[in-house]
C-alpha cells in the first residue's frame, strides 16, 4: 500500500535564527530520508523538525 505523507512547510524563528519548520505525523522513514538530504534538527519547544531558514533549504 502506498501511502501520501501529509507535510507542511513553514517559515519560523528558533533562538534568534531564521529556520523553516517540517511539520508531519511521525514516521520513522520520513525522518530518515529527510535527515540524509538535509541537516535537520528536533525542536522539542516547537514540536517540529526545523532546518537553516535558507532560500537553498
Amino acid at each position: 500500500m502506498n501511502k501520501k505523507a501529509d507535510l507542511r512547510l513553514e517559515r519560523g524563528n528558533h533562538k534568534g535564527q531564521a529556520i523553516w519548520l517540517l511539520k508531519f505525523a511521525y514516521d520513522k522513514a520520513i525522518i530518515d530520508k529527510l535527515r540524509a538530504a538535509v541537516p535537520l534538527r528536533w525542536s522539542k519547544t516547537k514540536g517540529s523538525w526545523y532546518g537553516p531558514g535558507t532560500e537553498e533549504f
